[in-house]
């Protein structure tokens, strides 16, 4: 191998690498995004059944 000359067997390698990594971060970003909006539904559903109780009572009293 002459001095200075990369083997491209080993920046393919590098290359599949960093893409595999990309696509692990990106799933795992996608998975906390649908959290997130799960729980964001949950909180709105809350305070809709919150809202629901409070305006109930407030026609009973």
């Amino acid at each position: 191998m002459i001095i200075g000359q990369i083997n491209p067997l080993i920046t393919i390698d590098y290359m599949l690498l960093g893409y595999a990594a990309m696509w692990v971060v990106a799933l795992i970003y996608v998975i906390y995004l649908s959290a997130q909006q799960r729980n964001l539904k949950q909180d709105i559903d809350l305070l809709n059944r919150l809202l629901d109780e409070e305006e109930e009572d407030g026609a009973k009293g």
